[in-house]
């Protein structure tokens, strides 16, 4: 009956180090799909600020008869290489972010094969017969 029961723990253990895996797995995936989400809002808010601020230079400068100014046209070009500039940190970021959700996942994933192996190895030091050590 030990024997068996052996076996049958060794089983369980390695079905729910799978399992384990699988709901770690969908855990990160999640995540980093809100993080997505959420760096996507921002960059739709930055991008409408930006529309925002430019409308209200190029407003600004009609009013004061410098529309086509060279100070007017750099202010307002400012804006955009400012937009373009938060775009590329937010881009680079979720690239980051995701780099580090796969290596997590790709760490879990040794570490249950070592835990695994440790298991085994556990397990046929304890069918040794005593003695012959």
């Amino acid at each position: 009956m030990g024997p068996t029961l052996m076996v049958i723990g060794a089983v369980a253990s390695v079905a729910g180090t799978a399992k384990s895996l699988a709901a770690q797995r969908k855990a990160s995936n999640a995540a980093q799909k809100q993080q997505e989400l959420q760096v996507a809002r921002q960059r739709r808010q930055g991008i409408r600020e930006a529309i925002l601020k430019r409308s209200q230079a190029q407003a600004s400068a009609q009013g004061l008869g410098a529309g086509s100014s060279s100070g007017a046209f750099g202010g307002i070009g400012a804006i955009g290489s400012q937009l373009g500039s938060n775009l590329g940190y937010g881009t680079q970021q979720t690239a980051l972010s995701r780099i580090q959700t796969v290596q997590g996942q790709k760490a879990a994933t040794w570490g249950a094969v070592a835990d695994m192996g440790m298991t085994a190895f556990n397990f046929g030091a304890s069918m040794q017969p005593k003695g012959t050590e």
